[in-house]
């Protein structure tokens, strides 16, 4: 049965009063449909029927050109997505093969440190060695400055054989921030630091600074672990990108100031007067003098520039560098001390004297820290309690007071080391714990002193090597060929490589000797290169490599 004829059943009324009024009342309707079907116009209940029933094809066909349109915008997304990902291809490819031609191009831009091929690492902020003292360590917030601005050099860790290493071209720069970042292998986070402390953190950093202020600031250090957030052609980002929302002011500044720093030539830092030592130091005592009312306002020749390169010898917890003679920039105290406490003669002969009067009696760490005085007086030895550090200038005896700011420190001489050794083939090797000697002739040690034959990459930490791996003579008794690796050794190692971020400059040291375990090239595999090494001890090194 047709649809007209079974809506012919439907009683519509038009009209009360039924007859020719409802045909006035009937709708003028014109439509192919009813043309093409022959309806009678003329019945009032015929037409309504025929109309309702062309109301819901007309629906269908509306659902049907919906359904299209959408079907074409969904058509075209994925088409249009097609072609960004098959540009992207593209331009990936272009950029590998301008790398492997030996283009200087812009660089693939990603959230990993520049490297060599990136152009200069910038110079570390003048204030680097405060940010990473052992003092600003005991909080989150200065753990997280001192880590963010130190993870601009982490390619400096990186051996020279890597991509992304950027310590060729870039020795003084990186000298300079391993100094002063070294801290952070041996220095944990106070805590777990959740998003919600870090944007705490930014947000009290950065909010209302003024842009000008921003370069070297905390704020530029917090945000630096975000700043793949801000970087269209960065591929991966890690981080949260909503901890880092107030970062975009610190992102445009950096990016600024790496501009800069590749269109001029990084010059190495050096003394600002070029002389010898005693007339530098008569020119500091001229020019500071020994009253706070003689320094001279800030200028090229004035006390604040020609002491800077003295910032550790005084009110921070950091340590000069070994060009750096403290006792010549004594004058500079004018610049750290409040004008009551300044003294006129401040001596090798009473330091001493003054070091116990500051730090005497002091039970704790937290109280040292608290005390300014004890700070003060024992910044310049803080190089003494650093095993690897130089202190060639510093009269450690006069600083032995100041442990009690370096409770960790346990100073291991040559007889230690040698006793420990001494016993290591008498002690109860079947035990799970690894023996005394062992402990202390950590594979660091024995990589540095015997299996590279005393090239340690961390040279200019350690000064002298050859005094450094002295102490260390009775570790030959662990084997001194680096053919494989004794398990405290390997768990060291696997320690250190799955560790995260806290340990992955100590990780890249420690897998630098297995490098031709990676290797592509037949001529740098270790069979060509050292047949000694084991590739399967360095096993953890493998999150290295991916």
């Amino acid at each position: 049965m047709s649809s007209v004829s079974m809506a012919s059943h439907t009683t519509t009324k038009f009209s009360s009063n039924g007859g020719s009024n409802g045909y006035k009342d009937a709708p003028v309707v014109y439509d192919p449909e009813i043309i093409h079907q022959g309806v009678n116009l003329s019945d009032p209940e015929e037409l309504e029927a025929h109309i309702q029933v062309l109301d819901v094809r007309e629906r269908l066909r509306a659902r049907r050109r919906r359904a299209i349109r959408l079907f074409s915008v969904a058509f075209c997304i994925v088409m249009v997505a097609l072609m960004a990902g098959l540009g992207l291809v593209t331009r990936r490819g272009e950029s590998n093969v301008t790398a492997a031609a030996g283009s200087t191009q812009s660089p693939i831009s990603t959230s990993l440190p520049p490297s060599s091929s990136t152009g200069s690492l910038p110079l570390p902020p003048a204030d680097l060695a405060s940010k990473c003292s052992a003092t600003a360590l005991q909080s989150q917030q200065g753990f997280l400055v001192c880590e963010g601005a130190c993870e601009v050099a982490d390619c400096c860790t990186i051996p020279e054989e890597f991509a992304l290493s950027c310590s060729k071209g870039n020795e003084n720069a990186c000298q300079q921030y391993l100094q002063y970042c070294s801290i952070l292998q041996t220095t944990p986070a106070v805590s777990p630091i959740s998003d919600e402390e870090i944007r705490s953190s930014i947000d009290e950093a950065c909010i209302g600074l003024d842009p000008s202020s921003l370069i070297d600031s905390d704020c530029v250090a917090l945000c630096r672990k975000g700043f793949c957030c801000f970087d269209d052609d960065t591929v991966g980002c890690e981080p949260n990108c909503q901890t880092y929302f107030n970062c975009a002011a610190a992102f445009q500044s950096q990016q600024q100031q790496q501009q800069q720093a590749t269109s001029t030539t990084t010059n190495p830092i050096s003394n600002p007067i070029n002389q010898e030592d005693s007339v530098l130091k008569q020119q500091i005592d001229a020019i500071c003098g020994t009253a706070i009312e003689t320094v001279s306002p800030p200028g090229e020749n004035s006390c604040e520039s020609i002491c800077a390169p003295a910032y550790c010898c005084f009110d921070h917890l950091c340590v000069p560098t070994s060009d750096v003679d403290c006792q010549d920039y004594s004058a500079c105290y004018v610049l750290y001390a409040d004008v009551n406490d300044v003294k006129e003669d401040i001596t090798t002969a009473n330091l001493g004297d003054e070091v116990h009067e500051a730090c005497a009696g002091l039970l704790d760490i937290d109280e040292a820290i608290s005390n300014e005085a004890c700070n003060a007086i024992c910044s310049p030895g803080a190089c003494c309690f650093e095993e690897k550090m130089s202190c060639s200038n510093v009269d450690c005896a006069m600083y032995a007071e100041c442990i009690v700011l370096h409770p960790n420190f346990i100073p291991v001489s040559k007889a230690e080391v040698t006793d420990a050794c001494r016993n290591h083939n008498d002690a109860n090797l079947q035990s799970e714990e690894p023996t005394l000697c062992e402990q202390l002739c950590s594979l660091h040690v024995m990589q540095c002193c015997f299996h590279l034959g005393g090239d340690c990459d961390d040279a200019v930490l350690l000064g002298d090597n050859s005094v450094y791996c002295d102490r260390y003579q009775a570790c030959a008794v662990l084997g001194t060929d680096g053919s494989s690796l004794i398990q405290s050794h390997k768990d060291e190692l696997e320690a250190a490589c799955t560790g995260g971020t806290s340990t992955r400059s100590q990780c890249i040291q420690l897998c630098s000797s297995a490098t031709c375990c990676y290797s592509s090239s037949v001529e740098e595999s270790c069979a060509h290169v050292d047949a000694s090494v084991t590739c399967s001890d360095y096993e953890a090194c493998d999150v290295l490599y991916g």
